[in-house]
């Protein structure tokens, strides 16, 4: 479990094998953000309890050259008897008003885009026209015919550390609220202002939740808006809707 603790500092987090690798969050990396729901719905007879929780996790992506500094081990100490407690402004969620059925849409000037897609349409005919051939023949090692092998042949050797994820601590609440929505990108803000200041955070949501969080950003634009914070489908959405076109 990942733990969360405010000192005179600011913001630490501390992710959930820190303590057996030392991979602690960086400073002054490019993240993202993610926030989704946790749920078990017992489906058996004998299931006698369910939850709906929501999950925030941080992804950093450090480049060759920009890695990176690294912070201090981050000392707990010791509580004796009693229990460490997360702080009220992160464990707390704050009610809030939001009539989702009444929202009041900024303007804004949308142009038609194509063109970013067409290599990647090129690249789906090259993979089909490279795989037909093989159908007609006995198949030898080395030869990519399906999808996910065809497109990682022909990837470039990738030279970037590895991403750093970290689980911020549950919460109780449902994900699908307003207020849920609203703390979790005040969070996330906070954690990226920590990390990496000057960046405008990043949260991906999925498809139900991307629509509240455009609510909430409608509604509250000097705070929550998209001047200051960005808020983008996930990719399974992505994907679903552009085959969809």
């Amino acid at each position: 479990m990942t733990e969360l603790w405010r000192s005179k500092t600011g913001l630490l987090l501390l992710p959930v094998n820190a303590l057996e690798k030392m991979e602690w969050l960086l400073l002054h990396v490019y993240e993202k953000g993610a926030l989704d729901n946790l749920d078990h719905n017992p489906s058996s007879t004998t299931s006698q309890s369910s939850f709906h929780w929501t999950g925030i996790s941080l992804f950093q992506l450090p480049t060759k050259t920009e890695a990176g500094v690294n912070r201090p081990p981050i000392t707990i100490p010791p509580s004796g008897n009693a229990k460490h407690s997360l702080p009220d402004s992160y464990a707390f969620v704050p009610a809030v008003a939001l009539k989702t059925t009444a929202v009041a849409v900024p303007e804004c000037s949308v142009s038609e885009v194509t063109s970013c897609l067409d290599e990647a349409i090129a690249q789906e005919r090259r993979w089909v026209e490279d795989a037909l051939p093989h159908l007609e023949t006995e198949l030898t090692c080395g030869d990519a015919i399906a999808w996910a092998t065809y497109h990682a042949s022909i990837q470039p050797p990738v030279e970037d550390p590895p991403a750093l994820h970290a689980l911020l601590p549950l919460f109780y609440e449902k994900s699908a609220t307003p207020a849920m929505i609203k703390h979790g990108i005040d969070v996330l803000r906070q954690a990226v202002e920590f990390l990496n200041p000057g960046q405008i955070p990043v949260t991906t949501f999925d498809q139900p939740l991307f629509a509240l969080a455009k609510c909430i950003q409608w509604k509250w634009p000097d705070t929550h808006g998209e001047k200051v914070h960005v808020v983008m489908l996930g990719g399974l959405h992505t994907e679903i809707h552009w085959g969809m076109c």
